[in-house]
């Protein structure tokens, strides 16, 4: 019986010893299932802190300027294009006329010139567009342009940046702005770009919104009579005619425009 005790005494030992160990390593998995837990909510090491709550674009045309820097300072994709539109943060920016936010995005490395999916519109076009001047002359500044179909594409710029208009040509047309659109004639723009989903000229926005000056400065100016929208392919006449616009529609007739149904089809 004495013989027993030391064996025994030994035995609890050892089963105390064990016990300890297993509470050790319970502990160091709990800790790993946080870390886990933590990683899997999208919060490397487990500071949410410094995560914003809100997307970069929704930052950008809220002008949320806080969440800006962190989305910047956290590597976000700055040149992301959101939405039907295709909108980066800076085009988002540029349509809220939020210029502070604009001016981070800018400085912060936006891509300057990338054209939103649904138009192709850079930055440049939506600033002058929108009369977002002083969001435009940061633009400039930093060397900025417009699109293939912008009013001072490249190549069409008479390098007076003092004369060139707020406004784009189309928006000169459509507006009955006589004063830019003498600019933009003179400055040597593509009088026949098409905008838009429909394809319109600066002719066509003209007739469209009845502005009868501004369709005869632009048939003088040399504008196409016949181009069709790419919407429809109704040409100038074929929308004075429709809509009702008798003095641009005579206008057309002198100088020989036609109907698109008297025009031979395109092959």
């Amino acid at each position: 019986m004495k013989k027993l005790i030391p064996l025994v005494l030994a035995l609890f030992v050892l089963g105390c010893e064990k016990k300890p160990s297993a509470n050790v390593k319970g502990s160091a998995e709990d800790q790993q299932k946080t870390v886990a837990n933590d990683e899997g909510r999208g919060v490397p090491g487990g500071d949410k802190g410094n995560q914003p709550a809100i997307s970069i674009h929704r930052a950008a045309e809220q002008g949320d300027l806080e969440s800006l820097k962190k989305h910047i300072a956290a590597g976000a994709d700055i040149n992301a294009q959101d939405g039907r539109a295709g909108e980066t943060p800076l085009h988002r920016a540029i349509t809220r006329g939020q210029t502070e936010a604009a001016r981070l995005l800018i400085e912060g490395g936006s891509d300057l010139n990338i054209g939103r999916t649904k138009d192709g519109d850079t930055p440049l076009d939506m600033a002058e567009g929108r009369g977002r001047t002083e969001i435009a002359e940061l633009l400039r500044e930093k060397g900025a342009k417009k699109s293939a179909k912008g009013a001072f594409a490249d190549g069409n710029n008479a390098g007076d940046k003092g004369n060139q208009p707020a406004i784009s040509i189309h928006r000169a047309a459509e507006q009955g702005d006589l004063e830019s659109l003498k600019k933009h004639i003179a400055a040597g723009p593509d009088i026949n770009a098409q905008d838009g989903r429909a394809g319109e000229t600066p002719l066509h926005r003209a007739i469209t919104r009845g502005q009868t000056e501004a369709a005869r400065l632009l048939i003088e100016g040399g504008c196409d009579l016949n181009i069709g929208r790419k919407k429809d392919g109704d040409t100038p006449l074929d929308m004075a005619e429709g809509r009702g616009r008798t003095e641009i529609a005579e206008l057309l007739r002198e100088k020989g425009a036609k109907k698109s149904s008297d025009l031979p089809p395109i092959k």
